[in-house]
Formats: structure tokens, sequence, C-alpha cells
């Protein structure tokens, strides 16, 4: 999962969040922090972060809103962050069956790979104590169809080789 967001120095961080039933309108969701009912909002998310300074950690939403909790529920691989033109670049790999409802409540449903997943993205910069200081504006979610990830892009934002 290569990203990419403008950098305005080592302390900005880039933050992508996986939420495997994010769209899901079953309630038995509800109780394990992800459904529907957490749109525009973070709960239920694990969290890949990083930034130059503070290099890359795995995080977990508990909350709508309000700092994510370091996390080793979500097993990431070959990550990296870097800046680079001006740029930070934050890559890893991940299972597609991994992360709290897999590790905490043993879903076997819990992959990314589904109808139901989503992604949230953030960007902000590390604050005094080395952790995500809060990136306003900056952040979204998205429908990601990971087995045809540039399905749901427009022209404009699929990659094109050149």
């Amino acid at each position: 999962v290569p990203v990419s967001p403008p950098a305005e120095s080592a302390s900005t961080w880039v933050a992508i969040g996986f939420r495997p039933k994010g769209r899901s309108y079953d309630e038995s969701y509800t109780e394990k922090l992800s459904s529907k009912h957490t749109n525009f909002g973070m709960q239920g998310a694990d969290i890949v972060a990083g930034s130059v300074s503070n290099g890359v950690r795995t995080l977990f939403a508990e909350l709508y809103t309000g700092p994510p909790i370091e996390s080793t529920d979500l097993e990431i691989n070959d990550e990296s962050v870097d800046v680079i033109n001006q740029r930070v670049e934050l890559s890893f790999s991940r299972p597609v069956l991994s992360g709290n409802l897999f590790k905490v409540y043993k879903d076997n449903d819990a992959s990314i790979i589904s109808s139901d997943s989503d992604i949230i993205w953030a960007i902000g910069s590390d604050d005094d104590a080395g952790s995500c200081a809060y990136h306003n504006e900056n952040r979204g979610y998205r429908f990601i169809d990971w087995q045809d990830p540039e399905s749901h892009l427009d022209n404009s934002m699929k990659c094109v080789e050149v």
C-alpha cells in the first residue's frame, strides 16, 4: 500500500485506516466498534501511521473521534517511511485478514476484501510528544475494492504507465 501526500517536514505524518465492516448495516458489528454507524468517524479502524521523525506505527481507533491508541492487532510488513521530493512516502504490506476484528473477536469475516470494507485517511504533524497531532480537515474516507483498486477512481486519479 504506497501512500504519498505532500510533506512540510520530517514530522509530517500520513495515516491510512482499514475498516473491514465500515459499510455494514449488520448491528452485531456495532458492538465490535465497526459498521455503517462509523461513517466519517474513526471508530473501528486499524490504522497505519508514519512520519520520518517517528517511524511507522500501528494504532486502533476505539472512539468515533479522538486519538487512536497504540495497537499490535494489525500485522504489517516491509514498512517504510521517507520524505522524497517534498512528499511523505509511506509504504507497507498487510494480510487481508488482520486487525482488531480478527484478533480480538476471532471474526473470520473481517477481511478487507469485502463489499463492506472501506478506508479512512488523514495527514498531520507529530506533536511535541511524538504522537500524531490532530489532522483538522485533512482527512477523508473511501470505499476501495481491493481486488480492483482503480475501479472506484475517475480517470484523473488512475495510475497510467508512461
